[in-house]
């Protein structure tokens, strides 16, 4: 299935998007899928929008503002109030739409993206129905748990270091994902290495590499 490519416009940045639409007359339901962590839309969203394509449902994959295709500096920030806003300018797109049945819109999210969904659905009464796959609920546990002891006391200095860069400099710094050797020692014994390793693994395999992280806005998911 080929998708055809579209600019969702959002608070003055430009998002790009693969719009995946059923065979068939509309107006379409529709559901708007976002990545997670690291995420571009390349990545994972693609197969998920075919199976609903196929299923009837138009589905829209969108890269975040500051990441892939779409526009904006510093380039790979995560910040998630404004990811969130982009997944609601993605729903305005859709409605906007003679193809698609504005009453009948939905949101997909995946790990980091999987919060932002359940969040979306609560704030936004234009989104009928929520898939939230394996949810990040809590952004603190979760990077403690998924790096590993190790890695994560790694992960905070790093962060620390990059705030007062900033503070000093006005420069961003930028945080590899996983800021340890590979192999180093996580909890329990288990190496120190975070489920995402695969998602960077296939992505390499498609020739496109997730980025890595501006420390600021890190900084603010790990404190809330």
């Amino acid at each position: 299935m080929t998708p055809t490519p579209v600019t969702v416009p959002s608070e003055g940045e430009q998002l790009s998007g693969l719009l995946y639409l059923p065979d068939g007359p509309g107006p379409h339901p529709a559901v708007v899928l976002a990545g997670g962590w690291c995420y571009v839309k390349e990545v994972a969203q693609p197969l998920f929008a075919e199976v609903f394509a196929q299923s009837g449902i138009a589905a829209l994959v969108i890269d975040y503002r500051y990441f892939g295709e779409s526009t904006g500096e510093p380039r790979r920030h995560i910040d998630p109030w404004k990811q969130i806003e982009d997944y609601r300018n993605a729903v305005s797109f859709l409605q906007a739409r003679e193809d698609v049945d504005a009453g009948r819109i939905g949101a997909w999210g995946i790990s980091y993206s999987g919060g932002h969904v359940l969040i979306l659905g609560a704030v936004d009464a234009r989104v009928r129905a929520v898939c939230s796959v394996v949810p990040v609920i809590d952004g603190y546990d979760n990077l403690r748990l998924a790096h590993g002891t190790v890695s994560f006391r790694v992960l905070r200095k790093a962060l620390e270091t990059a705030r007062q860069r900033l503070f000093e400099t006005g420069e961003h710094s930028y945080i590899d994902r996983q800021p340890v050797e590979l192999g180093a020692v996580g909890m329990h014994g288990r190496p120190g290495r975070a489920p995402v390793v695969r998602v960077i693994a296939a992505a390499r395999r498609t020739g496109v590499i997730p980025g890595q992280l501006v420390g600021g806005v890190c900084d603010r998911v790990l404190r809330g």
